[in-house]
């Protein structure tokens, strides 16, 4: 609608218009307007601000990147496909690239992620709880399942409730797995401690009990070389009491 009310020879504002009056294809809000300056999909010619005024345009034109991006929303099936693409996989730099290419034959190449390097050796991770703290250390071939399972025994918990994991992922988004059975893939089972992407001395959140909420720290402290004897999880410190799992009501 906008593109349509711009002429290519652009669109004067006289100087009676006043703020919260109606200007076609793009209304009584302005601020969109000077964001869309701001990235260029329009320029904007300024007029002298009326008092009371932060300021006001005199002259909209548009911009070739501008018809480029206007072009492409008025072609939905093509947002569509973008949209479908990008929930099949990892982000992927330059997918709009097909969509874009027409208008900029300049680009022709992408940035390219980096796969990330699959870790081995003993994951150790400083697990805290308030002020109870465990160190445990895993194989990295086992999962983040196994890794729950540890810290879950560790603590004297019961293992009888769903959890999940949250860390930041590699793009800086934050990422959770869930439990198998909340059936949404990748789940704890599925995640490999060696693919995480946690530096040493970074943590992530383990949160059992989506009702009661025990909210764990997990840092991961170093990665040791490859042994025997991490296939399953190993206590190497333990300091303070851990709280009862279940309180009793009546001592609260």
């Amino acid at each position: 609608m906008l593109q349509k009310n711009t002429p290519k020879r652009g669109l004067r504002i006289g100087q009676d218009w006043q703020f919260g009056r109606y200007l076609p294809g793009i209304g009584i809000e302005l601020g969109h307007l000077a964001l869309m300056d701001m990235f260029g999909l329009l320029a904007i010619e300024h007029g002298p601000a009326a008092e009371g005024e932060a300021w006001r345009p005199a002259e909209i034109r548009r911009t070739a990147w501008g018809d480029a991006i206007f072009g492409i929303f008025q072609a939905p099936e093509a947002l569509t496909g973008l949209a479908e693409e990008a929930d099949e996989g990892p982000v992927v730099f330059g997918r709009p690239q097909g969509l874009f290419g027409p208008f900029f034959p300049e680009w022709q190449k992408n940035l390219a992620l980096p796969t990330p390097a699959s870790r081995k050796g003993v994951f150790v991770f400083d697990v805290s709880l308030g002020k109870t703290r465990r160190l445990i250390a895993l194989s990295a071939r086992k999962t983040l399942d196994d890794l729950a399972a540890g810290i879950v025994d560790a603590f004297d918990f019961d293992m009888d409730h769903l959890y999940s994991f949250t860390y930041t992922d590699r793009f800086g988004a934050a990422a959770k797995v869930l439990h198998p059975y909340c059936e949404q893939p990748p789940s704890t089972a599925q995640v490999r401690l060696s693919d995480l992407p946690l530096a040493e001395g970074e943590a992530m959140e383990f949160l059992y009990d989506f009702g009661d909420n025990w909210q764990f720290a997990v840092r991961l402290t170093r990665v040791d070389p490859p042994q025997r004897g991490f296939d399953r999880p190993v206590v190497l410190e333990s300091r303070g009491k851990a709280p009862p799992q279940y309180p009793d009501p009546d001592e609260e």
